[in-house]
């Protein structure tokens, strides 16, 4: 179970890394240009909070000091907070507006269903010391 969780926290965090490339080179031609500014700031500070977590789950899994719970456990509770709000965020206005709905809801649900294990992955991170 613990390399399968190790390979699923590599895979997202390589996907999660694919896609900051992707939108740097289309910024760099000029096309990312289309995209409200509100969802590029959006993209670029969850990018940096979720690479923090990527970083600590793979620091925990090689047994290497995490730094303190209490670290965790508010990463914890403002990815828990940024999950149940993720509707109200400019990126996800944004998909409303410009696809339809049915994208909409696929994008929601599919970002919530791919993100679970790395939910609870952080939540047992900020657990360890209680």
């Amino acid at each position: 179970m613990e390399m399968a969780l190790y390979f699923y926290v590599c895979s997202l965090a390589v996907l999660f890394t694919l896609s900051a490339a992707v939108k740097i080179i289309l910024k760099m031609r000029g096309r990312y240009e289309q995209t409200p500014r509100l969802v590029q700031w959006e993209e670029a500070i969850m990018f940096v909070y979720f690479a923090l977590g990527f970083a600590g789950l793979l620091l925990y899994y090689h047994q290497l000091p995490v730094g303190p719970a209490l670290l965790w456990q508010a990463y914890a509770i403002g990815l828990f907070c940024y999950a149940a709000a993720m509707h109200w965020f400019p990126k996800m206005h944004w998909i409303e507006r410009v696809a339809s709905r049915r994208a909409y809801l696929t994008t929601l649900f599919a970002g919530h269903f791919l993100a679970l294990p790395f939910y609870f992955l952080v939540a047992r991170l900020a657990l360890l010391d209680i």
